[in-house]
């Protein structure tokens, strides 16, 4: 993430908004009340808000990555003195997180994490600090992105990826599902919900051109080179495949609903364009994104 303008992240990410909010009351379902929360991984700060306006709290551990993001969120805090902002990667071992990550032991009520875990490759690292930071039936939720094999569509693989690149490139979406699964059961966790969800979301032209380097940057994980994704890699092939595996245009006159109902059969027949001639073509103001994410709810034991 830390290749992305927060603007663009905020205005990309404003159709996931559903999705949180009916986490937080899946939340307070649980319980109405936890007065130590961490949301892991608050992007623009707008989901931690959320958190801190929903539900009891005493207060609220923000922990991010990205510098510029940081400042957003504090820029756009409001007046809310429950919520501490934590520059931190929190990809890396436990000894190696800042004391003020490690005083957290033992100690957080409930974990929060929305569309974030996805960028952290060794997930079973990421979920034995989970489990250190919790308290005993400490709650662990989380959406998780499940990234779209890019190798599954032949037709776009032949034209557009050589055989090298196609190597390196994402795990299907049941080795991911299974992957993190038992990286929860490895920690100890009570699953009470491990549930694979997909969703249909209509963006603006506007909304697709910011998402399209937070699309990017989520491949980088499954790259051990870095300078090789950004020199070899992330160029214009690669973002003609991201573009044509997530988006699929709509047919004038249908419905959300009858997109949602009919996304395999569009997929199949949209016709393959360019990310240029996308860019290009004004005339297209609307498309259909089409995503899975993991949604776990876990118990600490």
């Amino acid at each position: 993430m830390n290749h992305i303008i927060p603007e663009d992240y905020a205005n990309s990410t404003y159709n996931t908004d559903a999705i949180h909010l009916e986490s937080i009351q899946l939340i307070i379902n649980e319980k109405s009340s936890y007065d130590l929360i961490v949301d892991l991984g608050f992007g623009d700060g707008r989901v931690t808000r959320k958190l801190s306006e929903n539900l009891l709290h005493k207060h609220v551990v923000a922990i991010d990555v990205v510098p510029e993001m940081l400042a957003h969120a504090v820029a756009n805090s409001s007046d809310d003195t429950s919520i501490e902002y934590v520059l931190q990667d929190m990809s890396v071992p436990w000894l190696e997180l800042s004391p003020r990550i490690r005083q957290l032991e033992s100690k957080v009520d409930l974990l929060f994490s929305n569309v974030v875990l996805n960028y952290m490759s060794n997930k079973r690292q990421i979920m034995e600090i989970i489990g250190r930071l919790l308290s005993s039936d400490g709650l662990f939720f989380a959406n998780i992105v499940i990234f779209k094999d890019l190798t599954e569509n032949k037709q776009l693989l032949d034209s557009m990826f050589d055989e090298r690149q196609q190597q390196l490139l994402c795990q299907s979406i049941d080795r991911q599902f299974n992957d993190w699964k038992q990286s929860i059961i490895d920690n100890k966790f009570h699953i009470k919900q491990f549930k694979l969800m997909s969703d249909n979301e209509i963006m603006t032209r506007k909304q697709i051109i910011d998402f399209m380097p937070v699309l990017v940057e989520c491949y980088a994980i499954y790259y051990k080179d870095r300078h090789h994704f950004d020199t070899e890699v992330k160029g214009d092939r690669f973002r003609d495949l991201l573009f044509n595996t997530y988006f699929s245009c709509l047919t004038v006159g249908e419905s959300v609903t009858e997109t949602n109902n009919n996304n395999n059969n569009n997929n199949n027949q949209s016709v393959m364009m360019s990310w240029k001639q996308f860019l290009a073509d004004n005339t297209i103001h609307e498309m259909q994104l089409s995503w899975h994410f993991v949604r776990v709810m876990a118990y600490n034991q």
